[in-house]
């Protein structure tokens, strides 16, 4: 398999090898030094681990490994941030409110009078309008408690008292 002529022009234009770029984006995402060591460059249990650790501490110790990585980590949290601001995504948390204020937000950064911010408008109105409707359809439901016995019954003591 060939990496793609972007992944090559990048790992030019950082000064890392292949195996480095990928330790680094591996790292940006979270994984430890090691785990993404052995994902790059693969395990090979010829080598001590002494050895592996020392070529570690060289690669993450490089300029231009921190340079990278530092430019990874930044851009995935951007991105993180632009996905979800607050919290990682949860299920009770999509609620009808949530989603108009994304809508507005998103409405904001968009041209105004643009087919996107059209869009967006008229999903605004139609989830607005879906909270009137929600409103209206109130629980009604009237519930009546029966007593054990008749004996106990307030209306039947009522009715026995005014005769």
């Amino acid at each position: 398999m060939d990496y793609t002529k972007s992944f090559r022009t990048e790992c030019r234009r950082s000064a890392l090898d292949l195996q480095e770029r990928i330790m680094a984006d591996l790292m940006s995402v979270g994984y430890r030094d090691q785990d993404a060591y052995v994902a790059a460059f693969g395990f090979n249990p010829q080598y001590s681990d002494e050895y592996n650790k020392e070529q570690i501490r060289k690669t993450t110790e490089r300029p231009e490994f921190v340079r990278y990585l530092d430019r990874a980590r930044k851009r995935i949290a951007g991105k993180h941030e632009e996905e979800n601001p607050e919290e990682e995504f949860d299920p009770s948390l999509v609620s009808k409110e949530r989603i108009l204020q994304d809508l507005l937000l998103a409405r904001k950064k968009v041209a105004r009078g643009s087919r996107e911010w059209i869009d967006m408008t008229k999903q605004i109105a139609d989830i607005t309008q879906a909270k009137k409707d929600e409103i209206k359809e109130e629980d009604t439901t009237i519930h009546y408690y029966l007593p054990l016995t008749c004996n106990n019954c307030e209306l039947y003591l009522k009715h026995i008292k005014n005769r």
